[in-house]
Protein backbone atom coordinates (compact mmCIF):
# COMPACT_ATOMS: atom_id res chain seq x y z
CA UNK A 1 0.00 0.00 0.00
CA UNK A 2 1.12 3.23 -0.73
CA UNK A 3 2.25 5.64 2.22
CA UNK A 4 -0.13 8.40 0.21
CA UNK A 5 -3.24 5.82 0.37
CA UNK A 6 -2.04 4.97 4.09
CA UNK A 7 -1.98 9.05 5.08
CA UNK A 8 -5.09 8.99 3.61
CA UNK A 9 -6.77 6.18 5.41
CA UNK A 10 -5.38 7.43 9.37
CA UNK A 11 -7.20 11.09 7.93
CA UNK A 12 -10.38 9.10 7.06
CA UNK A 13 -10.49 6.56 9.66
CA UNK A 14 -9.25 8.90 12.63
CA UNK A 15 -6.29 6.94 13.17
CA UNK A 16 -4.87 9.51 15.88
CA UNK A 17 -1.44 7.16 15.66
CA UNK A 18 0.68 8.69 12.86
CA UNK A 19 -1.01 11.69 12.89
CA UNK A 20 -0.86 12.41 16.76
CA UNK A 21 2.78 11.97 16.92
CA UNK A 22 3.68 13.75 14.23
CA UNK A 23 1.48 16.45 15.89
CA UNK A 24 3.90 16.52 19.05
CA UNK A 25 1.50 14.11 21.23
CA UNK A 26 4.08 12.69 24.31
CA UNK A 27 6.94 15.03 23.47
CA UNK A 28 8.79 17.00 26.32
CA UNK A 29 6.28 19.50 27.77
CA UNK A 30 8.76 22.62 27.40
CA UNK A 31 10.28 24.11 23.81
CA UNK A 32 14.32 23.81 23.73
CA UNK A 33 15.96 26.71 25.38
CA UNK A 34 16.72 29.68 23.15
CA UNK A 35 19.65 29.30 21.19
CA UNK A 36 22.71 31.09 23.31
CA UNK A 37 25.88 32.32 22.15
CA UNK A 38 28.72 30.75 23.34
CA UNK A 39 31.01 33.52 23.83
CA UNK A 40 28.01 35.26 25.71
CA UNK A 41 28.61 33.52 28.79
CA UNK A 42 32.27 32.51 30.25
CA UNK A 43 30.85 30.17 32.84
CA UNK A 44 28.21 28.41 29.88
CA UNK A 45 29.61 24.83 29.48
CA UNK A 46 30.35 25.06 26.00
CA UNK A 47 28.69 20.86 25.56
CA UNK A 48 25.71 22.69 27.06
CA UNK A 49 25.10 25.09 24.40
CA UNK A 50 25.88 22.15 21.51
CA UNK A 51 23.00 20.54 23.04
CA UNK A 52 20.91 23.06 22.94
CA UNK A 53 21.60 23.59 19.56
CA UNK A 54 21.24 20.70 18.83
CA UNK A 55 17.67 20.64 20.69
CA UNK A 56 16.67 23.67 18.34
CA UNK A 57 17.30 21.24 15.53
CA UNK A 58 15.91 17.99 16.56
CA UNK A 59 12.72 20.27 16.89
CA UNK A 60 13.35 21.85 13.47
CA UNK A 61 13.79 18.38 12.37
CA UNK A 62 9.79 17.35 13.89
CA UNK A 63 8.66 20.50 12.08
CA UNK A 64 10.68 19.15 8.47
CA UNK A 65 9.38 15.65 9.28
CA UNK A 66 5.76 16.94 9.14
CA UNK A 67 6.43 18.76 5.79
CA UNK A 68 8.11 16.28 4.19
CA UNK A 69 4.94 14.06 4.57
CA UNK A 70 2.64 16.00 2.65
CA UNK A 71 5.54 17.63 -0.18
CA UNK A 72 4.21 16.14 -3.34
CA UNK A 73 6.36 17.86 -5.29
CA UNK A 74 9.22 15.61 -4.87
CA UNK A 75 9.63 12.46 -6.26
CA UNK A 76 9.02 9.54 -3.92
CA UNK A 77 12.66 8.61 -4.14
CA UNK A 78 13.81 12.02 -3.09
CA UNK A 79 11.16 12.34 -0.42
CA UNK A 80 12.52 9.19 0.88
CA UNK A 81 16.21 10.37 0.80
CA UNK A 82 15.42 13.22 3.19
CA UNK A 83 13.23 11.69 5.59
CA UNK A 84 16.52 8.59 6.32
CA UNK A 85 18.21 12.29 6.52
CA UNK A 86 16.04 13.34 8.98
CA UNK A 87 16.60 9.63 10.78
CA UNK A 88 19.89 9.89 10.59
CA UNK A 89 20.27 13.07 11.81
CA UNK A 90 17.78 12.01 14.99
CA UNK A 91 19.98 9.10 15.54
CA UNK A 92 22.75 11.69 16.03
CA UNK A 93 21.34 13.58 18.26
CA UNK A 94 20.48 10.65 21.00
CA UNK A 95 23.96 9.29 20.46
CA UNK A 96 26.22 12.21 21.51
CA UNK A 97 23.33 13.32 23.76
CA UNK A 98 22.54 10.04 25.13
CA UNK A 99 21.20 11.74 29.20
CA UNK A 100 19.40 14.71 27.03
CA UNK A 101 15.74 15.26 28.14
CA UNK A 102 15.22 15.29 24.31
CA UNK A 103 16.95 11.67 23.50
CA UNK A 104 14.06 10.32 23.85
CA UNK A 105 12.17 12.09 21.54
CA UNK A 106 15.01 11.56 19.26
CA UNK A 107 14.44 7.69 19.15
CA UNK A 108 10.72 8.47 18.12
CA UNK A 109 11.44 11.04 15.41
CA UNK A 110 13.56 8.33 14.07
CA UNK A 111 11.15 5.40 14.19
CA UNK A 112 8.39 7.98 12.24
CA UNK A 113 10.62 9.06 9.79
CA UNK A 114 12.26 5.44 8.76
CA UNK A 115 8.01 4.21 8.84
CA UNK A 116 7.74 7.38 6.68
CA UNK A 117 11.17 6.46 3.91
CA UNK A 118 10.05 3.04 4.12
CA UNK A 119 6.28 3.66 2.48
CA UNK A 120 8.19 5.77 0.32
CA UNK A 121 9.44 2.73 -1.19
CA UNK A 122 12.57 3.06 0.53
CA UNK A 123 13.29 -0.95 1.58
CA UNK A 124 17.16 -0.73 2.98
CA UNK A 125 15.64 0.30 5.89
CA UNK A 126 13.44 -2.62 6.80
CA UNK A 127 16.08 -3.74 9.45
CA UNK A 128 16.62 -0.42 11.11
CA UNK A 129 13.22 0.45 11.49
CA UNK A 130 12.85 -2.91 13.26
CA UNK A 131 15.99 -2.36 15.47
CA UNK A 132 15.08 0.99 16.16
CA UNK A 133 11.48 -0.01 17.69
CA UNK A 134 12.62 -3.09 19.49
CA UNK A 135 14.97 -0.59 21.54
CA UNK A 136 12.52 1.75 22.14
CA UNK A 137 10.37 -0.95 23.39
CA UNK A 138 12.82 -2.55 25.76
CA UNK A 139 14.07 0.88 26.99
CA UNK A 140 11.68 1.62 30.12
CA UNK A 141 14.20 4.66 30.97
CA UNK A 142 11.91 6.28 28.27
CA UNK A 143 8.53 7.49 29.44
CA UNK A 144 5.82 5.80 28.34
CA UNK A 145 3.95 8.22 26.34
CA UNK A 146 7.11 8.14 23.93
CA UNK A 147 7.34 4.65 24.07
CA UNK A 148 3.70 3.81 23.41
CA UNK A 149 3.26 6.26 20.63
CA UNK A 150 6.26 5.55 18.87
CA UNK A 151 5.76 1.83 18.87
CA UNK A 152 1.98 2.62 17.88
CA UNK A 153 3.06 4.39 14.62
CA UNK A 154 5.28 1.41 14.06
CA UNK A 155 2.04 -1.36 14.38
CA UNK A 156 -0.56 0.69 12.81
CA UNK A 157 1.19 1.26 9.89
CA UNK A 158 2.09 -2.31 9.63
CA UNK A 159 -1.46 -2.74 9.85
CA UNK A 160 -2.22 -0.55 7.11
CA UNK A 161 0.47 -1.96 5.13
CA UNK A 162 -0.95 -5.44 5.27
CA UNK A 163 -4.34 -4.55 4.84
CA UNK A 164 -5.83 -5.70 1.35
CA UNK A 165 -9.33 -4.12 1.98
CA UNK A 166 -11.58 -2.04 4.63
CA UNK A 167 -12.56 -5.38 6.28
CA UNK A 168 -8.81 -6.73 6.67
CA UNK A 169 -8.00 -3.32 7.47
CA UNK A 170 -10.54 -3.38 10.49
CA UNK A 171 -9.27 -6.64 11.61
CA UNK A 172 -5.33 -5.77 11.17
CA UNK A 173 -6.18 -2.59 13.02
CA UNK A 174 -8.24 -3.96 16.04
CA UNK A 175 -5.02 -6.76 16.37
CA UNK A 176 -2.71 -4.33 16.94
CA UNK A 177 -5.21 -2.00 19.02
CA UNK A 178 -4.85 -4.50 20.92
CA UNK A 179 -1.48 -5.39 20.99
CA UNK A 180 -1.03 -2.04 22.18
CA UNK A 181 -3.10 -2.09 25.16
CA UNK A 182 -1.63 -5.30 26.46
CA UNK A 183 1.85 -3.46 26.41
CA UNK A 184 0.98 -0.27 27.87
CA UNK A 185 -2.58 -0.38 29.32
CA UNK A 186 -2.87 2.98 30.78
CA UNK A 187 -1.63 4.94 27.71
CA UNK A 188 -3.77 5.97 24.86
CA UNK A 189 -2.93 5.12 21.33
CA UNK A 190 -4.14 0.89 21.87
CA UNK A 191 -7.64 2.32 22.54
CA UNK A 192 -7.86 5.47 20.41
CA UNK A 193 -7.41 2.59 17.97
CA UNK A 194 -10.20 0.91 19.15
CA UNK A 195 -12.59 3.83 19.35
CA UNK A 196 -11.40 3.77 15.74
CA UNK A 197 -12.39 0.28 14.86
CA UNK A 198 -15.79 0.64 16.65
CA UNK A 199 -16.62 3.81 14.39
CA UNK A 200 -16.13 1.84 11.49
CA UNK A 201 -17.83 -1.80 12.37
CA UNK A 202 -21.39 -2.97 12.89
CA UNK A 203 -23.22 -2.03 15.80
CA UNK A 204 -23.03 -4.76 17.81
CA UNK A 205 -19.12 -5.25 17.34
CA UNK A 206 -18.91 -1.48 18.10
CA UNK A 207 -20.74 -2.02 21.23
CA UNK A 208 -18.50 -4.65 22.15
CA UNK A 209 -15.90 -2.67 21.75
CA UNK A 210 -16.89 0.72 23.27
CA UNK A 211 -17.60 -1.56 26.34
CA UNK A 212 -14.14 -3.28 26.33
CA UNK A 213 -12.47 0.85 26.08
CA UNK A 214 -14.93 2.25 29.04
CA UNK A 215 -14.43 -0.35 31.36
CA UNK A 216 -10.44 -0.24 30.69
CA UNK A 217 -7.46 0.89 32.77
CA UNK A 218 -6.91 3.72 29.51
CA UNK A 219 -7.05 7.37 30.25
CA UNK A 220 -10.37 8.68 31.84
CA UNK A 221 -10.81 11.05 28.37
CA UNK A 222 -10.81 8.32 25.99
CA UNK A 223 -13.20 6.46 28.71
CA UNK A 224 -15.75 8.90 28.50
CA UNK A 225 -15.96 8.88 24.89
CA UNK A 226 -16.45 5.41 25.04
CA UNK A 227 -19.39 5.56 27.27
CA UNK A 228 -20.90 8.91 25.33
CA UNK A 229 -20.88 6.40 22.10
CA UNK A 230 -22.21 3.32 24.07
CA UNK A 231 -25.16 6.12 25.36
CA UNK A 232 -26.02 7.43 21.62
CA UNK A 233 -26.07 4.25 20.24
CA UNK A 234 -28.74 3.01 23.04
CA UNK A 235 -30.86 5.64 20.95
CA UNK A 236 -31.21 3.26 18.24
CA UNK A 237 -34.82 1.70 18.06
CA UNK A 238 -36.02 4.63 21.00
CA UNK A 239 -38.86 7.09 19.80
CA UNK A 240 -37.27 10.14 19.04
CA UNK A 241 -40.50 12.07 20.58
CA UNK A 242 -39.80 10.32 23.59
CA UNK A 243 -36.44 10.73 23.64
CA UNK A 244 -37.11 15.06 23.54
CA UNK A 245 -39.91 14.31 26.31
CA UNK A 246 -42.07 17.17 27.43
CA UNK A 247 -40.94 20.75 26.41
CA UNK A 248 -37.81 19.60 24.42
CA UNK A 249 -40.16 18.33 21.69
CA UNK A 250 -41.35 22.04 21.70
CA UNK A 251 -38.33 23.33 20.07
CA UNK A 252 -38.75 20.51 16.54
CA UNK A 253 -41.67 22.03 14.55
CA UNK A 254 -44.72 19.66 14.58
CA UNK A 255 -45.13 19.29 10.65
CA UNK A 256 -41.95 16.69 10.52
CA UNK A 257 -43.87 14.72 12.65
CA UNK A 258 -44.60 11.59 10.33
CA UNK A 259 -41.83 12.14 7.70
CA UNK A 260 -38.87 10.24 7.98
CA UNK A 261 -35.84 13.10 8.31
CA UNK A 262 -32.61 13.23 9.24
CA UNK A 263 -30.98 15.29 12.62
CA UNK A 264 -27.60 16.28 12.04
CA UNK A 265 -25.49 18.40 14.52
CA UNK A 266 -23.31 21.69 12.95
CA UNK A 267 -21.27 24.63 14.63
CA UNK A 268 -19.72 27.87 12.71
CA UNK A 269 -16.30 26.58 14.32
CA UNK A 270 -16.39 23.06 12.57
CA UNK A 271 -15.82 23.69 8.90
CA UNK A 272 -16.66 20.14 7.77
CA UNK A 273 -20.04 20.49 9.51
CA UNK A 274 -20.86 23.45 7.26
CA UNK A 275 -20.43 21.73 4.24
CA UNK A 276 -22.61 19.10 5.63
CA UNK A 277 -25.17 21.25 6.48
CA UNK A 278 -24.85 23.05 3.55
CA UNK A 279 -25.35 19.72 1.35
CA UNK A 280 -28.43 18.77 3.17
CA UNK A 281 -29.48 22.55 2.96
CA UNK A 282 -29.16 22.18 -1.21
CA UNK A 283 -30.79 18.38 -1.40
CA UNK A 284 -33.47 19.82 0.93
CA UNK A 285 -34.39 17.12 2.75
CA UNK A 286 -36.71 17.33 5.84
CA UNK A 287 -33.91 17.44 8.22
CA UNK A 288 -33.30 19.03 11.92
CA UNK A 289 -29.95 20.97 12.32
CA UNK A 290 -29.15 21.35 16.31
CA UNK A 291 -26.45 24.12 15.95
CA UNK A 292 -23.93 23.84 18.77
CA UNK A 293 -22.62 27.73 18.63
CA UNK A 294 -23.57 29.53 21.98
CA UNK A 295 -23.68 33.05 19.57
CA UNK A 296 -26.89 32.38 18.58
CA UNK A 297 -26.49 35.67 16.27
CA UNK A 298 -23.67 35.20 14.65
CA UNK A 299 -24.82 31.24 13.93
CA UNK A 300 -27.66 32.59 12.22
CA UNK A 301 -25.87 34.71 10.15
CA UNK A 302 -24.09 31.88 8.58
CA UNK A 303 -26.93 29.39 8.18
CA UNK A 304 -30.21 32.04 8.08
CA UNK A 305 -33.17 31.14 9.98
CA UNK A 306 -34.54 28.11 7.93
CA UNK A 307 -34.69 27.17 4.71
CA UNK A 308 -37.56 24.52 2.77
CA UNK A 309 -37.54 21.78 4.97
CA UNK A 310 -34.86 22.28 6.66
CA UNK A 311 -35.30 23.61 10.57
CA UNK A 312 -32.70 25.26 12.12
CA UNK A 313 -32.73 24.79 15.90
CA UNK A 314 -30.66 27.55 17.68
CA UNK A 315 -29.79 28.04 21.83
CA UNK A 316 -27.42 30.11 23.90
CA UNK A 317 -26.41 27.20 25.96
CA UNK A 318 -24.35 25.72 22.62
CA UNK A 319 -23.75 21.92 23.87
CA UNK A 320 -25.09 22.06 27.10
CA UNK A 321 -27.93 22.92 25.99
CA UNK A 322 -31.28 20.37 27.36
CA UNK A 323 -32.45 18.86 23.38
CA UNK A 324 -28.36 18.58 22.61
CA UNK A 325 -27.51 16.26 26.02
CA UNK A 326 -30.87 14.64 25.58
CA UNK A 327 -29.99 13.51 22.06
CA UNK A 328 -26.46 12.65 23.53
CA UNK A 329 -24.82 14.90 20.44
CA UNK A 330 -21.26 15.28 21.65
CA UNK A 331 -19.88 16.92 18.75
CA UNK A 332 -20.55 18.59 15.50
CA UNK A 333 -20.83 17.06 12.31
CA UNK A 334 -23.34 14.00 14.04
CA UNK A 335 -25.98 12.93 11.72
CA UNK A 336 -29.07 10.48 13.13
CA UNK A 337 -31.97 9.21 10.51
CA UNK A 338 -35.03 8.92 11.97
CA UNK A 339 -37.98 6.69 9.82
CA UNK A 340 -41.68 8.31 9.39
CA UNK A 341 -43.00 6.00 12.63
CA UNK A 342 -40.58 8.59 14.69
CA UNK A 343 -38.19 5.61 15.51
CA UNK A 344 -34.12 6.39 15.72
CA UNK A 345 -32.98 4.25 13.14
CA UNK A 346 -29.39 5.85 12.97
CA UNK A 347 -27.02 7.42 14.72
CA UNK A 348 -23.56 6.97 12.89
CA UNK A 349 -25.28 7.96 9.58
CA UNK A 350 -22.34 10.17 8.68
CA UNK A 351 -21.11 6.52 6.83
CA UNK A 352 -22.33 4.99 4.05
CA UNK A 353 -24.98 7.98 4.02
CA UNK A 354 -26.40 7.73 0.38
CA UNK A 355 -27.22 4.16 0.75
CA UNK A 356 -29.12 4.52 4.46
CA UNK A 357 -31.79 7.20 2.64
CA UNK A 358 -33.08 5.01 0.67
CA UNK A 359 -33.04 2.18 3.48
CA UNK A 360 -35.03 5.29 5.46
CA UNK A 361 -37.08 6.44 3.07
CA UNK A 362 -35.75 9.63 3.20
CA UNK A 363 -35.51 11.24 0.44
CA UNK A 364 -34.66 15.15 -0.67
CA UNK A 365 -36.98 16.98 -2.84
CA UNK A 366 -34.02 17.99 -6.10
CA UNK A 367 -32.49 14.71 -7.58
CA UNK A 368 -29.02 13.55 -6.76
CA UNK A 369 -26.25 15.83 -8.86
CA UNK A 370 -25.95 12.91 -11.31
CA UNK A 371 -22.09 12.86 -10.70
CA UNK A 372 -22.38 12.50 -6.91
CA UNK A 373 -20.63 9.64 -5.05
CA UNK A 374 -21.52 7.93 -2.45
CA UNK A 375 -21.39 10.21 0.72
CA UNK A 376 -19.08 9.37 3.76
CA UNK A 377 -19.53 11.87 6.03
CA UNK A 378 -17.98 11.35 9.77
CA UNK A 379 -17.61 13.61 12.62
Amino acid sequence: MKFQHACGMVVCLGFASLAGVLSGQGQPANDPPPLVDPSASLNLDPVRVQAIQARQGLKLLQDDLAVKLVDRNVTKQVRAQKLVQIADQAKLFYQTYANDDWAPEAKRVEILSLISAKHEGENTVGARLNQAVADLRADRGIPRAIRASGVAAFVFAEAMTSAGDSASLRTATRTAARTLVSEFPTEAPGYQGLLVVAQASEESEAVEILREVAASLGPVELKVIAQTQLDRLGLVGQSFWTVLDGNLAGQVPAEVRGKPMILYSWATWAPGSLALDQMITLRRFTAIGVCLDEDVTAAMKVHGVGVDEVTPIFNAQGRASPLVQALKLSQAGQIYLVDKSGVIRDVRGGEGLESKLTTWGIFSNIPKPADANETSLRP
